[in-house]
């Protein structure tokens, strides 16, 4: 989401590069990172479920029976993206988006394509001042 944010010239941080994962922050702690940092808003990316398919192989086997095995594959993920200025909390943008998956689809491709359909709506949505080529 950082690298998608940052080619389309808007300065972005991921959290853990803010917030150490490795401790635990008070409210009052966050709001002063947040404040030191100046931050104009907070992108929050919320999972809001799963889709699954079921599929079942079946083959012969060594000894003329038949086997079968059943699997669920993910196919999809859904989440909730959220704008929110840190200064009053007001919540400014909200999109629930979803990302198909196929059967050899990597956490990254999907992550990725997850970035680009949030930035692009974000875009159409005049949230930033950039030119569309």
């Amino acid at each position: 989401m950082v690298h998608e944010l940052k080619v389309n010239h808007v300065n972005a941080w991921r959290s853990i590069d803010i917030f150490s994962p490795l401790r635990e922050y008070s409210d009052s702690a966050i709001s002063a990172i947040i404040e030191k940092n100046n931050f104009e808003v907070i992108l929050t990316i919320k999972p809001n479920g799963t889709s699954t398919t079921s599929r079942t192989d079946v083959s012969e086997n060594w000894y003329g029976g038949v086997s079968s095995n059943s699997y669920d594959d993910l196919s999809g993920i859904y989440t909730i993206i959220t704008l929110t200025t840190p200064k009053n909390g007001e919540k400014i943008y909200q999109a629930s988006t979803s990302t198909s998956l196929g059967k050899y689809t990597t956490t990254l491709a999907a992550r990725i394509s997850l970035s680009e359909n949030t930035v692009e709506d974000l875009k159409e949505n005049g949230y930033f001042n950039i030119v569309k080529n």
